[in-house]
């Protein structure tokens, strides 16, 4: 059995997974990095967790075939080159794939972090038995990932699926990318908790969930708080306008939901289901699924794998 080494590359940690050619994690580890860390520091991180890996699982280093990495942020997939990363500063054009390759003499490939949980999701995951697929993740941020006859999509620039920046308002709320009225503002985890403190001033005799979060909000809802639903409701509504948008562009067979906030389920899926066929075309909303990720935590892992696993001709994709 081969296997393919997955690196999942956040903000205040690393997590690294051994995924065999059927999805399948062997092993998994994860180790925290301060926020700022020196490239070095990072780099040597990187290399504890791969001979960790490899000595865990009792896995022969000439198993592994590849390594693939999922970045937040915008990435030359061709070089593995980082153009920069979101809310990790330091990173721009950093060779991060020639960098690791140095270390362990191993095909490295790196892509962005929504980029690999689509492909994760195409092969493993909830897309399976899809050819053109919109994966949309939802937490501190909004992120998007295409899939066209079973490839995935980086367009020209290789910055394809920025969906969080699509606009919603012209005059609306400042986003964090300098534009305004952005669907991240209206939807990510910040906008969640303000929109709910606002609510639930209108609402005086209404606990507030604490500490205030998307998860406090769900259990709320589940109880039957009628503004925790409200506040899911409403950010049902945005996402729906622009995935009915996206249907009409695309024509999909499936979207497929993750992240953290897609654990709201009904409370999201519900209304979104519902806005998405208002908002999109008869003949193609009819057609497209909305499905949630079925990967998991482990999304990041099992794609960024399965990102190595393409480049190396072991699944049936062009990369």
């Amino acid at each position: 059995m081969n296997y393919f080494l997955g690196i999942d590359m956040g903000g205040t940690n690393l997590r690294f997974g051994l995924v065999d050619e059927e999805g399948k994690l062997k092993w998994s580890s994860r180790f925290p990095t301060e926020a700022g860390s020196p490239k070095e520091e990072i780099f040597g991180v990187m290399k504890k967790g791969i001979d960790q890996g490899l000595q865990e699982a009792k896995v022969k280093s000439y198993r592994v075939k590849a390594i693939g990495v999922g970045v937040p942020g915008c990435v030359d997939f061709k070089t593995g080159l980082i153009y920069t990363l979101v809310n990790i500063p330091g990173w721009e054009n950093t060779p991060l794939a020639s960098k690791i390759k140095e270390v362990f003499n191993l095909p490295v490939f790196v892509d962005n972090d929504v980029n690999v949980m689509a492909l994760g999701e195409l092969f493993f995951g909830a897309a399976r038995g899809a050819r053109n697929v919109i994966c949309i993740t939802l937490g501190t941020g909004v992120g998007g990932g295409v899939i066209v006859e079973g490839n995935l999509y980086r367009g020209s620039s290789m910055t394809a699926g920025e969906v969080g920046h699509i606009v919603l308002e012209k005059d609306g709320a400042q986003c964090n990318c300098g534009n305004r009225g952005c669907l991240e503002r209206y939807i990510g985890n910040r906008y969640l908790v303000e929109r709910a403190l606002a609510l639930y001033a209108e609402n005086a005799g209404v606990k507030i969930p604490e500490p205030l979060s998307p998860e406090s909000l769900t259990q709320a809802a589940r109880n039957g708080d009628q503004v925790a639903k409200a506040v899911w409701k409403e950010m049902a509504n945005y996402l729906g306008i622009v995935l009915g948008g996206l249907v009409n562009f695309f024509n999909p067979d499936r979207i497929v939901i993750g992240g953290g906030v897609a654990e709201a389920g009904e409370f999201l899926f519900g209304p979104l289901e519902k806005g998405l066929k208002e908002r999109s075309m008869k003949i193609p909303g009819n057609l497209v699924q909305l499905k949630k990720a079925e990967l998991g935590v482990n999304a990041g892992l099992i794609g960024a794998a399965t990102l190595a696993m393409g480049s190396k001709n072991s699944l049936k994709f062009k990369v």
